[in-house]
């Protein structure tokens, strides 16, 4: 009631939605003092379990709180230190969540008579509440937007000799009032570059904007066009032109230039743009040309950089290629240039079809060199090998990649942030962190300023065999043609070795070693009897996975996993289906050089699916597993069933109907996350609806709610729903 009361007088300020984020907790419960400061008091980071008061910090905005955030390096910890009101970004407070409400209505108009000629026009009103408990700061709550649009398209002009040029017209108009907030986002992608918009938080807006396509003859077309925008704090004017040729393969070219002029509160600028790419074909000989440049002032600040690209390629379908890119880069303020960087690349493609495959080979060498006295220069080659094939009658099929770099990786550190239960995203079990949508956890990730050197290859095969395609083996059994076999190995490895060729060559005995800042392996291994089959199918699996992480400060860790399975597919009626499988996993675990975990598990998962009539379809999946920690000693047993309905309406949609019942059975409390998945001892259970349905020749509607109860947590309900018009 104290919170509701809160929120009540906060209107839609979320910072005056705020309660008190200190709790006393006891002597050496806490992680903080509360020291006394004259008139007043301040919280003292003490330690973990050092302190009297838990304490929760909320940001609150740049300089307008009094701790700042900070990371203690011997433990990994983060804390708040207190440095004086309006000298940091955070505050001992708790920001409550304000209710709102968002709604949106809107009407259109397309008119199209015939002969190219067009007009569009929409209205759209929308009603939007910050804060639903409170009615102060309500006189904003309501907007309108309005947007046209007109056209001729193909507008024919006099004849020139034996030249048809034709026009094409177009006219673009926005009106929009501050307070009209879009469920959705109503503007362009590259809204702010094209008019060179720097965010004022308005929502008001005054544009239009005029275009104009020339096509003087087959192949060539002139552009060029103009507008203007108004906005609270911001005015715009740009002016484009540029061409599009092309001469049917043989010669292409591309040419834009953007001039905008803004005001930002009085204060004048610019941002000038320029791009082009031009290209020809001379026989197997194809030259070419690209370049970019940019020119930006804003607010006395700004940058200016440019960029150019000669290439030559060899061969029509494939081909080597070769280019070279330059980039200057320099920094402007108050009208002066300062230079920054400058980047020279280096790159080489060869691209090879066959009539049953293809090839590439791709090198890349970058140089780039930062002008700052502190800064060093940054350089980087990247490698591509691509192969795919079809052999021996397509019986063999092939596909490998290997990708190789060298340059220079960011060392991280990895931050725990204690939030409430729900907001965040991982939970904590036994000192380390899982994954969960509903956890109390968020982790983050930082970078501590340091820079190592690198080398990282990422390798894939993907080997498939159908022997039953050999025409050599023709008169094999048919059970024997019925075989397939699919091989899959990856290979992701980033180390700071002296020896990098080693890896790029593959050399297995360099990868997960003392000097591997993150790799994973995974093998994977499956045999199939009759793929495919809708009557019967049968699948072996071999899956292995090996990990190694060490880029983290804290929780370095080794993971090795290893599972067997088999799968069936049986049609046991014309109406049911039984997919069945077994299975038996092994996964270990180190965190340092000590044993974590060794989690030992043998499961069945079986699902029936009956079409109980042609719109309607159960589905019913029953697992059960057995898993043991033998690090820990801990067992668990866990069941589950989960029933699905699925109701289809021809033509308007479907309805989902779902719940599962998940029983965890230990005689231990705190269950390894590897072998409990997140769910407590006892009965966990999940359900929900989804429902997709056209209401309307324009309407869809789109609803979905969900419950969740597990062991120990508080029981979380989740709805949505979207009605979209379509004019």
């Amino acid at each position: 009631d104290s919170d509701k009361e809160i929120m009540k007088s906060a209107g839609n300020d979320p910072f005056k939605a705020a309660a008190e984020g200190a709790e006393y907790v006891g002597e050496g419960e806490g992680d903080y003092l509360k020291i006394a400061e004259g008139d007043s008091f301040k919280y003292q980071w003490a330690g973990r379990e050092q302190g009297d008061y838990d304490v929760l910090f909320s940001f609150i905005g740049d300089n307008q709180g009094s701790y700042t955030r900070r990371f203690e390096d011997s433990t990994g910890y983060v804390y708040y230190d207190y440095s004086g009101f309006g000298l940091a970004d955070y505050e001992p407070l708790i920001l409550l969540p304000l209710p709102q409400s968002h709604n949106t209505a809107d009407i259109g108009i397309d008119y199209k008579p015939g002969n190219g000629f067009y007009l569009k026009a929409e209205t759209a009103l929308s009603q939007r509440d910050l804060n639903t408990y409170s009615g102060v700061d309500d006189e904003d709550n309501t907007g309108m937007g309005f947007s046209g649009a007109g056209g001729y398209d193909s507008l024919k002009l006099p004849q020139v000799g034996n030249l048809k040029p034709k026009m094409n017209l177009r006219f673009k108009t926005r009106l929009i009032d501050d307070d009209f907030h879009p469920l959705e986002r109503s503007s362009e992608v590259e809204y702010d570059r094209k008019w060179g918009y720097r965010d004022t938080l308005s929502q008001k807006e005054e544009s239009y904007e005029l275009r104009m396509e020339l096509i003087p003859c087959r192949g060539l077309m002139l552009l060029g066009g103009g507008g203007g925008i108004v906005k609270t704090g911001f005015s715009s004017q740009r002016y484009d032109g540029g061409l599009n040729y092309s001469d049917g393969g043989i010669t292409a070219a591309v040419l834009a230039l953007e001039n905008i002029r803004t005001d930002i509160a009085g204060i004048r600028g610019h941002w000038r743009r320029a791009n082009g790419d031009i290209w020809r074909r001379i026989g197997l000989f194809k030259p070419g040309f690209w370049f970019r440049a940019e020119d930006k002032l804003q607010g006395g600040g700004g940058y200016r950089y440019g960029e150019f690209k000669p290439s030559a390629k060899i061969g029509h379908e494939g081909g080597l290629t070769a280019d070279y890119t330059y980039r200057e880069d320099e920094s402007r303020q108050a009208g002066a240039s300062e230079p920054l960087s400058t980047l020279n690349r280096y790159h080489l493609n060869y691209e090879k079809r066959f009539d049953r495959g293809d090839v590439t080979l791709d090198y890349t060498r970058s140089e780039r060199d930062y002008k700052t006295p502190d800064s060093a220069g940054v350089n980087s080659d990247i490698g591509r090998i691509e192969l795919n094939s079809l052999l021996l009658d397509d019986a063999v099929d092939v596909n490998f990649q290997h990708r190789i770099t060298q340059s220079r990786t960011a060392d991280i550190a990895l931050i725990p942030i204690e939030v409430g239960y729900g907001e965040g995203t991982h939970v904590k079990i036994g000192g380390q962190y899982y994954p969960d949508p509903n956890g109390d956890y968020l982790l983050l990730t930082q970078q501590t300023g340091e820079f190592t050197r690198s080398a990282k290859v990422q390798t894939t095969i993907d080997l498939r065999l159908n022997p039953g395609a050999l025409k050599a083996l023709k008169n094999l059994p048919q059970y024997w043609k019925l075989l397939r076999s699919e091989t899959y190995l990856s290979l992701n490895e980033e180390s700071r070795t002296g020896e990098p060729w080693k890896l790029y060559l593959l050399y297995l005995p360099e990868f997960r070693g003392d000097s591997t800042l993150y790799g994973t392996q995974s093998f994977r291994q499956d045999i199939f009897y009759r793929k495919g089959d809708r009557d019967f199918s049968l699948r072996l699996r071999y899956f292995d996975n090996r990990s190694l992480n060490n880029r983290l400060q804290f929780n370095k860790e080794r993971r090795i996993l290893d599972e067997y399975s088999i799968r069936v597919w049986k049609s046991l009626t014309s109406r049911t289906n039984l997919q069945s499988e077994l299975l038996q996993r092994r996964e270990r675990k180190w965190l340092s050089s000590a044993a974590a975990g060794d989690f030992h598990t043998i499961g069945s998962e079986n699902l029936i699916i009956h079409q109980l009539s042609r719109p309607v379809e159960l589905r019913m999946r029953v697992e059960g597993r057995a898993s043991t920690d033998k690090v820990s000693d801990i067992s668990v047993r866990i069941f589950s069933l989960s029933p699905q309905l699925d109701y289809s309406i021809f033509k308007k949609g479907k309805i989902i109907i779902d719940g599962a019942w998940t029983g965890v059975y230990s005689a231990s409390d705190n269950i390894p996350y590897e072998i409990g998945e997140g769910s407590g001892r006892g009965n966990n259970y999940t359900w929900g609806v989804r429902v997709s349905l056209r209401v309307g020749k324009n309407l869809n509607m789109t609803a979905s709610y969900s419950g969740e109860s597990k062991v120990n947590r508080p029981v979380i309900h989740t709805g949505r729903m979207e009605l979209r018009a379509f004019f």
